[in-house]
């Protein structure tokens, strides 16, 4: 997250880009309308915002149109695609069988 608003900021997207970055941490799939309303801009700034982020390649557009497009936040949503987050972690572990079972102590 840091990394990203070092970026923005860096490029000179101005504040309306920080308002779009912690937007697209609540919404990461989004269109021109939704950032208009969303952080009380013009359409046509949400849609230059949406361009400068996806220049900047924080945003993908996803629908392969002119007209209605819609951008996702593909750094942030690939941090959910693990199908099975604990593979990583249960491949450090060492199983062990025990003998009795584990009784767990009255409170």
């Amino acid at each position: 997250r840091e990394q990203h608003r070092a970026l923005i900021q860096s490029s000179n997207v101005g504040i309306r880009g920080l308002e779009l970055l912690d937007l697209l941490y609540q919404q990461p799939l989004v269109n021109a309308n939704l950032v208009k309303d969303r952080i009380g801009v013009s359409y046509n700034t949400a849609n230059k915002l949406l361009g400068q982020f996806e220049g900047l390649g924080l945003l993908d557009e996803i629908t392969g149109e002119r007209r209605n497009r819609r951008f996702a936040y593909n750094p942030y949503i690939k941090l959910f695609d693990d199908p099975d987050p604990y593979t990583e972690v249960a491949q450090g572990l060492q199983i062990t069988e025990s003998e009795e079972p584990y009784d767990r102590p009255d409170s």
